[in-house]
């Protein structure tokens, strides 16, 4: 099972290497920063529309279904996203490709914890493998064809698809749920508390997913450095997910999400004035707590709370919380500021949004 979950996180995590490289390709589109913005924040907007409705109709009918239907439908979209003859068109089907997308992570998720306990972090640890090698390709992929990354983020697409059918079915069998459970669900103090942080990380983190490539094109540095900053992080990202059974054990999930957080403080100041490959590069490997750590510590405090027969819709919560609307609200404040003080100041924000994430992760119980 480990093989096949491990297998799945790398075709699917490895799919959404194409994001980072999505702004610049819509500058060159469009020429306008705010369409830009309101094009990426498409991306959560289709996670919040399909996240938590998707995984609550998994937990009442069965994963196994919609998780085929999704990745199939994904594949499909992804593309329509490499083919759309022109923003308008992109737009949409980068919408659709999102309230596809949306269900996937939560669903395999709630499975591999399910299955895998602490070593659920090794396994995601391959997709961070994958995601890293095609960042790294990237740039060659970008100098071949503007939509090269894209391409091959279709192909991973297709496979993750294929192996959705062998991924193994949960052993509790769904039953009725009624709106009265998610209620319940979302009345957990300790639950909401854990998702007011992901709000705040998830903007800081999709800010820099978006606009990173933007912000190292604007510095006349090189597709090649961002593609090296980027691929930085990810290793990190990588060892830590593969020490997660080990970190969480000694120091225990609250601990590692306060680490997560207290990393944005230097990462994100030394981002916005920074302008040397230097010292942007190297800052970037705190993408390996910011982002790893966190997303372990996070999914091991939503597990240990949800009740069996609600795993899947309460793993969305998280990504619908963070990477939804802490995606549109970074996206709203990237249109008001990138006008006006561009990338730098986009940053800038992040600090303070960093400063706020880690008052929220000291709060936790």
């Amino acid at each position: 099972m480990k093989a096949t979950l491990s297998a799945y996180y790398a075709a699917s995590i490895g799919s959404l290497s194409f994001v980072p490289f999505l702004s610049p390709l819509l500058a060159a589109q469009t020429g306008d920063d705010r369409i830009v913005a309101a094009t990426l924040a498409l991306l959560p907007a289709g996670r919040l529309l399909g996240g938590t409705a998707w995984s609550w109709i998994a937990d009442v009918s069965g994963p196994k279904p919609i998780l085929r239907l999704t990745t199939a439908a994904a594949a499909l979209l992804g593309l329509a996203v490499l083919l759309a003859p022109g923003p308008g068109w992109l737009a949409i089907a980068l919408l659709l490709f999102a309230i596809m997308r949306a269900p996937q992570f939560p669903i395999v998720d709630a499975l591999a914890l399910r299955a895998l306990g602490t070593g659920y972090g090794s396994a995601r640890a391959w997709g961070s493998l994958a995601y890293l090698l095609l960042v790294l390709a990237a740039g060659s992929l970008r100098t071949l064809h503007p939509g090269g990354p894209v391409a091959a983020a279709v192909a991973l697409l297709v496979l993750a698809a294929a192996l959705a059918w062998r991924l193994p079915a949960p052993q509790a069998a769904p039953r009725a749920l009624a709106l009265a459970d998610v209620r319940r669900l979302l009345a957990d103090p300790g639950l909401r508390a854990v998702l007011l942080v992901a709000l705040f990380q998830g903007m800081t983190i999709t800010a820099y997913d978006t606009l990173f490539s933007l912000h190292i094109e604007r510095l006349e540095l090189g597709a090649g450095v961002a593609s090296v900053a980027i691929a930085l992080g990810v290793a990190g990202e990588i060892a830590v997910m593969a020490a997660s059974p080990a970190l969480l054990a000694r120091f225990g999930p609250r601990r590692v999400l306060i680490a997560a957080t207290l990393s944005g403080l230097p990462r994100w100041a030394i981002t916005a004035v920074a302008v040397s490959p230097a010292w942007l590069v190297p800052t970037q490997a705190l993408h390996a707590l910011g982002f790893g750590a966190f997303w372990v510590a996070a999914t091991r405090l939503i597990a240990d709370r949800a009740p069996e027969e609600l795993a899947s819709t309460a793993q969305s919560l998280l990504p619908a919380s963070g990477w939804g609307v802490g995606y549109l609200a970074s996206m709203a404040i990237a249109a008001t500021l990138l006008p006006v003080g561009g990338t730098p100041a986009v940053f800038a924000a992040s600090l303070g949004i960093a400063c706020f994430a880690t008052v929220a992760a000291f709060r936790l119980p």
